[in-house]
């Protein structure tokens, strides 16, 4: 039985079973998913022949869409009096604020009577859904599909419009191409799609059977409750933030990196409460909650933004670092010799660094994944069969047999991938990783390591806290807006940059002046007892 929710009659599909909580997490889907239909029907009649920029002649005429209320013009203002992407954000603002919630089906359909003054008025309504598209499909084809309409439909995606469909056409499919070129408008991850319905004349208002489908097959809802949301700065604008990692704990623990737009979604969720928690480098972490509650039978979609902070919130005694973590000091082991307690983690300036991704920048186009700068794949372009798109153009793939060690692919070819990268705080690259210079080249240590008297390993160590000419600990930085100074220590190694002159440390003074007292001790008491044998001859 169809199921009627908010104005637009829905499929049977928004009924689904429940999954276990212990159900495998789905956040990364296999196959493309849409989270539901967020819509509204207006009743209002608006006028039609206000401007005469757009006159409207004809059923579906593309200038009747100029008229609608949301605030965005139907994306048919000029660029220059409405920005596109502040009618975009209008439109979507205008359908999510009207709708009481989404509408839980891989489809929907309208069909009412009319009563309007043919080409002077019209209704209007919107549908806004998001479409989830694997980075592995994104080349796939994708539609959307307009079984009838009266009067007609415009589909837009991401900003940008994708063509229409009128009265008389049947099984109209648009394609999620920016009308009149060739180009590309879906990302891979998180789109969103709006539909704007028109109504122009009486007797019928109506739209049947519109989804949208990948390589020709209806694409289907995402399986039970869904939680999601965007992450953004605290700002004006609310500019998304790109990888934003979005984490979820309750019946079970998944987590979700936020792709160009900055959404997110959790789906195949069961009923009851569900924590939530939004990080990204840079910015102070936050946590919020959802609840979902529909019964098995039903599913609905509970919205959860994020809007961050610039800086850390790290307790006391530890240091933000460069990703937003908060990183523990160092353990001293020797008298230079610093380590971190946990697995896995690098003492780097005196700060345990968990992420190796925190020793490093990585050149633009290029993006730290697992301490290695990975190349950015593009946006809105594919490329055929043995090539890879770089900077925008589709180039050879010669990686396709994978690349050897301390190497990554740009560009479609094998280079070195400490070309890729800056290393931070001194440190320096080898094999495409991040370490203290000394490590690489002790003649680069300070610090009399060839002199003779200094212990084996005093000077091998991998990071931990310096001391000064004055004798206080170093306070390195690892960027950002969190606090410390920059210092360029290697971690206890005294490498020095060229052109840097560095005083002793106190604790290495100390130590050559401890040595030389004992020599002088060793050399008297040697006279001494010289002098004693001769007396006893």
């Amino acid at each position: 039985m169809a199921k009627r929710l908010g104005t637009w009659v829905l499929g049977a599909s928004a009924a689904l079973a429940v999954m276990g909580a212990s159900a495998t997490a789905l956040a990364e889907p296999t196959e493309p998913v849409v989270i539901g239909w967020w819509s509204y029907f207006d009743y209002q009649k608006v006028p039609t022949t206000t401007n005469a920029a757009h006159p409207v002649t004809a059923f579906g005429d593309p200038d009747t869409y100029y008229y609608e209320p949301s605030g965005g013009c139907g994306m048919q203002e000029d660029p220059n009096v409405l920005p596109a992407d502040t009618a975009w954000n209008n439109m979507v603002s205008y359908v999510l604020s009207h709708s009481q919630n989404a509408t839980l089906s891989s489809e929907f359909t309208r069909d009412e009577s009319s009563d309007l003054n043919q080409f002077q008025e019209a209704y209007f309504g919107w549908a806004f859904v998001l479409l989830y598209v694997p980075k592995d499909k994104y080349c796939d084809h994708y539609q959307v599909h307009i079984g009838t309409v009266d009067d007609g439909v415009q589909a837009m995606a991401n900003g940008k419009i994708l063509g229409y469909a009128s009265l008389g056409e049947t099984d109209k499919t648009i394609d999620m191409v920016e009308t009149g070129t060739s180009n590309l408008v879906l990302r891979p991850g998180i789109n969103e799609v709006v539909l704007i319905h028109q109504d122009q004349c009486a007797v019928q208002r109506y739209v049947h059977g519109v989804y949208l489908t990948h390589n020709g097959a209806q694409i289907p809802l995402a399986p039970k409750s869904v939680i999601w949301g965007r992450v953004t700065q605290n700002d004006a604008a609310k500019t998304p933030l790109f990888e934003a990692t979005v984490g979820l704990t309750g019946a079970k623990n998944d987590s979700f990196t936020t792709g160009p737009l900055g959404f997110y979604f959790f789906d195949t969720l069961t009923d009851g409460a569900w924590q939530l928690s939004a990080q990204a480098g840079g910015y102070k972490n936050q946590t919020s909650q959802a609840s979902v509650a529909l019964g098995q039978a039903q599913t609905e979609a509970v919205r959860v933004d994020f809007a961050l902070e610039p800086g850390c919130n790290c307790p006391n005694g530890t240091q933000c670092g460069a990703n937003g973590d908060c990183l523990e000091p160092c353990t001293q082991s020797g008298e230079f010799k610093y380590t971190c307690k946990n697995p896995g983690e690098t003492c780097v300036n005196k700060w345990c660094v968990k992420d190796p991704c925190a020793t490093m920048i990585c050149n633009a186009g290029f993006a730290c994944h697992d301490g290695v700068c990975l190349e950015i794949a593009c946006s809105n372009v594919c490329c055929t069969a043995g090539q890879v798109c770089s900077a925008g153009q589709c180039k050879p793939d010669n990686c396709g047999a994978g690349c050897g060690p301390g190497q990554v692919c740009a560009g479609g070819t094998c280079v070195e991938a400490c070309t890729t990268m800056t290393c931070v705080n001194g440190l320096a690259c080898e094999d495409g990783k991040c370490r203290p210079e000394c490590e690489i080249d002790p003649s680069k240590c300070g610090g009399p390591s060839d002199s003779g008297f200094a212990p084996d390993g005093l000077f091998a160590d991998t990071g931990g806290p310096k001391v000064d000419a004055a004798g206080d600990a170093a306070s390195p930085s690892y960027g950002g807006s969190h606090g410390g100074t920059a210092t360029g220590d290697d971690g206890g190694c005294s490498c020095s940059a060229a052109g840097q002159s560095r005083a002793a440390p106190m604790s290495i003074v100390w130590l050559i002046g401890a040595w030389g007292a004992a020599q002088l001790r060793r050399r008297a008491r040697r006279a001494i007892a010289r002098s004693h044998k001769a007396v006893v001859k």
